[in-house]
């Protein structure tokens, strides 16, 4: 649970911060690292726990 706050509270800052410094359209790739992220990490959590 603590770990999805500190992906709440972190996360849109870091756009920002990336927004700022480069480009807006970067959303879609910023969205879609952080998916393949997640779904990595799930996989690694389900072959761990078998």
């Amino acid at each position: 649970m603590a770990a999805a706050y500190i992906g709440t509270m972190l996360m849109p800052p870091l756009f920002g911060i990336l927004a700022n410094h480069l480009s807006i359209s970067l959303l879609p790739i910023y969205l879609l690292v952080l998916l393949a992220t997640m779904a990595f990490m799930h996989e690694r959590l389900i072959q761990k726990t078998r």
